[in-house]
């Protein structure tokens, strides 16, 4: 993934965030800090009362909504998957690709027993800590930043050289950068993080099933969307069967504890809702246990 795309993705996904919690009911996935990490512009823009309104017509926004969705059941996955985990000893959280994620702000609550570990460009990490600095006036003590471009870098060689403690177990979390890689490359970093962390270290990512496999209607919203991504600087790149693809990763060296579903998402996280937002098909999440 390039710089000009990582950012335009991780803005996006902020906005997202901060659109959900002031406009949606009832809340997925709560993130208050969400509003704090997208433009000034747009902090204007989204407080108004103008805006409810534009939204509700906009036709970008209805394409974008089910899209929306699928990001906000990942990370609330996510960070249940997250909690089992640390409720059994694992101390050590590894945020791969982190782009203006909020954890370190929103659970304080992790802070006593949990070490973070932000892995992300340079640049993107440069305006994330710039973030934190308005917000805390200080560095969070609990977050170790590990700036690397991850296509010239391994992140086990990034781990390594941090105060990550390989003999023990972690949590990994790798959302929203697999449909940006390509498959040599995705299964170059499950097979190198096989290798290198502890047995029983576990991971949670999301991925994006074929086109042929969605629904006509979701295909060409998602369509338009892939469309808007390239004109940002990449296009999308990997597509995985999900039938197929828990098994490739198995063999690499990974227990797979669950393979999510969008109509499990849907299920789980946006089942009688007041509103209409529901998960788009086209993407599912997979946890999975270093053997």
């Amino acid at each position: 993934m390039k710089y000009k795309q990582q950012y335009s993705t991780a803005r996006a996904t902020a906005v997202i965030r901060a659109m959900h919690l002031m406009y949606d009911h009832p809340v997925v996935f709560n993130d208050p800090y969400a509003l704090q990490f997208t433009s000034p512009a747009f902090r204007r823009i989204c407080q108004s009362r103008f805006f409810p309104w534009l939204l509700r017509r906009n036709f970008i926004s209805k394409i974008l909504r089910p899209i929306s969705a699928q990001l906000l059941s990942r990370a609330k996955y996510t960070e249940e998957k997250l909690e089992q985990a640390v409720s059994k000893g694992i101390n050590q959280y590894v945020i791969i690709g982190a782009g203006f994620d909020s954890f370190c702000l929103r659970r304080p609550d992790f802070s006593a027993s949990l070490k973070i570990y932000e892995i992300d460009h340079p640049a993107i990490q440069q305006i994330k800590r710039k973030h934190l600095m308005d917000i805390l006036d200080s560095s969070p003590e609990d977050v170790e930043f590990l700036a690397i471009d991850l296509e010239k870098r391994k992140i086990a060689d990034a781990l390594s050289g941090s105060s990550f403690l390989k003999n023990e177990k972690a949590f990994f979390s790798w959302l929203g950068t697999i449909p940006y890689l390509s498959e040599d490359a995705v299964f170059t970093v499950l097979r190198d993080l096989a290798s290198f962390a502890a047995q029983g270290s576990e991971i949670v990512f999301d991925y994006l099933i074929p086109l042929h496999l969605m629904a006509q209607e979701e295909r060409q919203a998602l369509g338009k969307v892939m469309r808007i991504i390239e004109r940002w600087g990449e296009p999308v790149k990997s597509f995985f069967k999900p039938d197929v693809f828990p098994e490739e990763v198995s063999r690499l060296g990974y227990h797979i504890i669950e393979n999510q579903s969008p109509a499990e998402q849907n299920e789980k996280y946006f089942f009688d809702r007041s509103d209409d937002l529901v998960t788009h098909s086209s993407a599912y999440n997979l946890h999975a246990e270093i053997n």
